[in-house]
């Protein structure tokens, strides 16, 4: 069976997204994949543009898509806010959590 659910915040709060797919298992269901949309700023990292989400510890590497590389070509876009949306891949081993791009929001 396959279904979808939607996660939110309270209003003007952040949680951390990578805690999502323990949430799942621990409700007894499972997810071949998770989709967030997430509002942060786009920071250039060392290898992969960033997303910068405040209340988060790390940011989010922006990985793969065909919208990464249509974002990562947007250089004027570095240091606004976006509304990035993507498929997670939570980090492991103290790895920062990475989203594959699927669209992306610049501010209007």
């Amino acid at each position: 069976m396959k279904g979808t659910a939607e996660v939110f915040p309270e209003q003007g709060k952040s949680f951390d997204p990578v805690g999502i797919p323990k949430v799942i298992e621990e409700a007894g269901f499972s997810a071949t994949e998770i989709i967030l949309s997430v509002d942060g700023t786009l920071l250039k990292g060392n290898e992969f543009l960033e997303l910068e989400v405040p209340g988060l510890e790390s940011p989010f590497l922006l990985v793969g898509g065909e919208a990464a590389e249509r974002l990562s070509r947007g250089v004027d876009l570095v240091a606004t806010k976006v509304r990035v949306t993507g498929k997670l891949r939570p980090g492991n081993s103290g790895q920062p959590p990475t989203l594959t791009v699927v669209e992306f929001q610049a501010p209007p």
